[in-house]
């Protein structure tokens, strides 16, 4: 069984990852605004959608793995 210091080492290598999958998704969702073109009839609104879903989705996990982090280091 891993040590505390370990638990918590672990759940922070995630929170990298998760932010650095964070970023791509919120530079997609502005990559594909900044693509569409109303003019001439160019819109993207599923895959916005999938990419706002994706942003708000690892928003969870962002949030769950910084709480489980600061229950472990309260001892709860």
């Amino acid at each position: 069984m891993p040590s505390l210091e370990e638990e918590i080492s672990a759940v922070e290598q995630e929170l990298l990852v998760l932010r650095e999958d964070h970023a791509r998704a919120q530079a997609k969702v502005r990559s594909l605004m900044d693509s569409e073109d109303p003019v001439q009839g160019i819109f993207f609104p599923q895959e916005i959608y999938e990419a706002r879903q994706e942003k708000v989705r690892l928003d969870f996990e962002i949030q769950f793995r910084t709480g489980k982090i600061n229950r472990l280091r309260s001892g709860g």
